[in-house]
């Protein structure tokens, strides 16, 4: 069991890219908001681009991108998990936000509810093999996800989300 101790980020959403390499803000924006309609009822297709190691972490739990993992499916990259379809059972990413652009650094800070309807519970992976979603029953996540863009791409990411009543509306003004 991990303590608070334990719990790290990545070191890499504190460093500061060098201008040469930055993309402008709205492209920042483009690409998180392309991974939020990858992750919307994800079929396999992307709709941003990912670096080949890209990593997440869910609540200081690595949930991609970790090779020493004895989760198979947290040894995949974000992409990789993407494309195979592993969450097709997020029927929708609404009310999202873009709060926070650091263009120096390549980051942006995005809010938003992540509803799952309960309809689909058993599932194919784009592979064919068979998946069981989590969600059984309708349920609303409210989320806080950091992106850390490198060469415009998406290489890291960090998500804190709570379970909130299904279907809540938002309190901010998109």
């Amino acid at each position: 069991t991990k303590t608070p101790k334990d719990l790290q980020h990545f070191a890499a959403m504190s460093e500061t890219v060098p201008a040469g390499q930055r993309v402008s803000r709205g492209r920042l924006i483009d690409i998180a908001n392309g991974y939020f309609s990858t992750l919307q009822q994800n079929d396999g297709q992307l709709f941003t681009p990912f670096t080949d190691d890209c990593s997440r972490l869910e609540n200081g739990n690595i949930t991609a991108g970790d090779p020493n993992s004895s989760y198979v499916p947290a040894r995949l990259s974000c992409a990789e998990q993407f494309k195979r379809g592993a969450y097709r059972f997020d029927s929708e990413l609404r009310a999202r936000g873009f709060m926070l652009v650091d263009e120096e650094r390549q980051l942006v800070l995005t809010r938003g509810f992540l509803d799952h309807n309960g309809v689909l519970t058993d599932f194919k992976l784009t592979d064919g093999t068979p998946a069981v979603s989590g969600f059984k029953t309708p349920s609303t996540l409210c989320l806080l996800e950091l992106f850390k863009i490198r060469d415009g791409r998406i290489y890291r990411v960090e998500t804190v989300y709570i379970n909130v009543p299904y279907h809540m509306p938002p309190v901010w003004k998109n």
